[in-house]
């Protein structure tokens, strides 16, 4: 016998790049609860098209629901490379389509169920007319569910449905009443049947991006969304937050977030995400500290020490907070990413935030995950910087991801100009942030809603990608994307975007790079074995030159440059210098990059010509400088990588130069192209823009 449900409530619109359990279910499912009514949910990430229609036929075997819901979080990625192709091409490399895996599942529901279909969520209060157009349901509900909820006898018979908050219906036409901004929930949201349905699919699909685990961390992965706020009263240009949760923001009792947080731990979960526009939009450091200090109390009472959690923030939030939230178990992942470090374009963008306020957020998060490894890590780098010709350009060991900082920026926004991007390079440099970031990234395209002010964007700017490639029909359902026109004018279609863009986002803005070079790649490249074996017994260093205490941890990298400082075992220990794997982090290219450093270092008379040459400033032949401050000097002198090569290769063709040179194209990521000076420098050597901007 099947078992009545109010509703059965489907998801076709999980991400599968990084599998989230829908906090669409936990909340409907709260709501509904309210209102003493029952709700089965079922997502269907995983599962192929082919598979769905059995999938359905199984569920309505068992219950008989008098609505089927569809939540649609978001109608795609926002990663425009997924959709135009890193590479340029027409046929997009994925195929994360929701809307149209949601018009699929209606036509396939329709075959196998008279029951009203109604569709929300997140993805579908954006442009709820398009989609309800576009996805043929019965019913829509825009915002939150709650005036649904109350009314749901009324809406399943059909009657008075102009009385229902936020209802999308057709009556003689589509309707849309007023979307009413309902506040949180009131009480907790999570109980055990919820909890145990999210654990279930964490087992199966994994956490994190691509859903992958680490070992040993499996109950601390998941990020258990628990709702702190909702609403934002400001009004970023690329941000749909206020249109669908309001511009009046709404607070929920701490009381009950914390019910919540307590039935999360005991389940044996271990990472809270405070859901909220940003913890900081309208109560300053009030609601994060109030947060951290209850976190404290929890960590304390459970003796689950642990337990972490992490959120939204404005980098307008107090640095002196910091202290308190790390002592919580706080997590910085991220910031709703700032646009620029430039104040013309924070303006024009409508953003809360200026130069000066990111500056000092992110000064305050390095400082803070930074200072704990500083005193275990000082001989070590003390070291590295007495052996390497560039201070600590070449590190021993890649950033943990525990401790890993990042910074992403959205330098494509649309109301980007020729001079953001140079402004925030500039920015980043003096304030020394890139020399501490170990990851970043930058979005090159914004994607475009009816909702937004991106002010007078041309029609043939905006790129339109359906299932099968470029949509003629320039449909918003589909992804659309507007990529700045300086770049596009000046470097050419996308796939040209992407390439300056992430040299800029990994070499410029973050160090990134430096965790990807592989030195034995790079000797044996350009050396054979027997040819390297000459090269080190000429230029072998003198005394102590293998750093002890920096390679902790590092014992085969340790064993490897002692067999290349002495006579036995040179030969054996040379080849396994040259066969590094692909891993940059392996001792044999830890080890290369030592040996490249410590011959460099012998011979600094003979190299410093060539850094006089290029004026690059250094003290006695090593280099302080930023991969910034050299690739402004170079910029400044050539058109190209190879005209730097072919004028170095000219006044000093010795073999020891032909590699220094290489070397430090290498180590600080040198990539000149005419075409990108004007875009990364505001004084830009050799060219103008192509075009007159306005």
């Amino acid at each position: 016998m099947k078992t009545p449900v109010d509703l059965l409530l489907l998801n076709a619109s999980n991400y599968p790049l990084w599998p989230i359990f829908p906090y669409a279910f936990v909340q409907v499912s709260a709501v509904a609860r309210r209102f003493g009514l029952k709700v089965r949910r079922l997502d269907l990430l995983g599962a192929p098209r082919s598979e769905w229609q059995g999938l359905l036929t199984e569920v309505l075997e068992q219950v008989e629901p008098r609505v089927i819901g569809m939540h649609i979080r978001q109608v795609d990625s926002i990663v425009v490379e997924e959709y135009i192709g890193a590479d340029g091409g027409q046929c997009p490399p994925t195929q994360y389509f929701p809307a149209d895996d949601t018009r699929m599942l209606i036509e396939l529901l329709r075959r196998l169920t008279r029951a009203p279909l109604l569709v929300g969520g997140f993805g579908f209060t954006v442009q709820p007319r398009r989609l309800f157009e576009f996805l043929g349901a019965d019913l829509g509900v825009a915002g939150a569910p709650d005036a649904l909820f109350e009314h749901f006898d009324d809406l399943v018979a059909g009657k008075s449905l102009e009385a229902i908050g936020g209802l999308v219906y057709r009556d003689g036409g589509v309707r849309e009443n007023p979307v009413i901004f309902a506040p949180p929930a009131p009480g907790p949201e999570y109980n055990e049947e919820i909890l145990g349905e999210l654990k279930a699919f964490y087992a199966k699909h994994g956490g994190g991006v691509r859903g992958r685990m680490r070992r040993g961390r499996e109950a601390e992965l998941p990020l258990v969304a628990i709702e702190v706020s909702r609403g934002c009263p400001f009004s970023c240009f690329f941000c749909t937050e206020p249109y669908v949760k309001g511009t009046r923001v709404q607070f929920r009792e701490l009381d009950a977030v914390f019910e919540d947080v307590e039935r999360v731990v005991a389940s044996g979960l271990r990472r809270i995400f405070f859901i909220a526009s940003e913890l900081n939009n309208t109560k300053g450091n009030e609601l994060a500290f109030a947060l951290a200090e209850r976190m404290v109390r929890v960590r304390e009472r459970t003796g689950v020490h642990d337990l972490r959690w992490t959120g939204y923030l404005l980098p307008t939030l107090d640095p002196a907070v910091l202290d308190t939230l790390f002592r919580s178990g706080f997590h910085f992942v991220g910031l709703n990413d700032p646009l620029s470090l430039d104040d013309e374009n924070l303006k024009l963008s409508k953003v809360p935030y200026r130069t000066r306020h990111v500056v000092r957020f992110f000064k305050g998060i390095a400082d803070r995950a930074l200072q704990n490894s500083v005193e275990e890590n000082e001989v070590a780098a003390a070291e590295r910087r007495t052996l390497s010709l560039f201070d600590g350009h070449m590190p021993l060991r890649a950033p943990t991801e525990d401790r890993r900082l990042g910074l992403n920026l959205f330098l494509g926004n649309a109301f980007a100009t020729p001079q953001t991007i140079p402004r925030t390079l500039k920015a980043l440099d003096e304030t020394r942030l890139s020399q501490v970031m170990e990851s970043g990234g930058s979005f090159v395209a914004t994607r475009v809603y009816d909702v937004l002010d991106c002010g007078e964007l041309p029609a043939d700017a905006l790129h339109h990608i359906g299932r099968s490639g470029p949509e003629e029909s320039k449909n918003l359902v589909w992804p659309t994307f507007y990529f700045p026109k300086f770049l596009t004018d000046q470097l050419g279609p996308p796939a040209r975007v992407y390439e300056f863009v992430s040299f800029l986002s990994s070499t410029l803005t973050t160090i990134s790079h430096r965790f990807r070079k592989n030195w034995s790649r790079f000797l044996s490249a350009r050396m054979t074995p027997d040819a390297l074996e000459t090269f080190l017994g000429a230029w072998l260093p003198r005394g102590p030159w293998v750093p002890r205490s920096a390679l902790t941890g590092l014992p085969e990298a340790l064993e490897l440059l002692e067999k290349v400082a002495a006579p036995a075992g040179r030969k054996e220990a040379i080849s396994q210098l040259l066969q590094g794997n692909g891993d940059p982090m392996s001792s044999g290219s830890v080890a290369a990059g030592i040996v490249l450093a410590a011959c460099f270092k012998e011979h600094l008379s003979r190299l410093i010509p060539i850094l006089d040459h290029l004026q690059i400033p250094h003290e006695d032949g090593i280099v302080f400088e930023t991969e910034y401050s050299i690739m402004s000097r170079l910029y400044a002198r050539y058109q190209s990588t190879r005209a730097l090569i072919e004028d170095i290769g000219a006044r000093y063709p010795d073999e020891l130069s032909r590699l220094y040179l290489a070397y430090l194209i290498e180590l600080n990521g040198v990539d000149i192209r005419p075409e990108w000076g004007p875009l990364l420098f505001e004084a830009a050597p050799h060219v103008e823009l192509k075009r007159a901007l306005p």
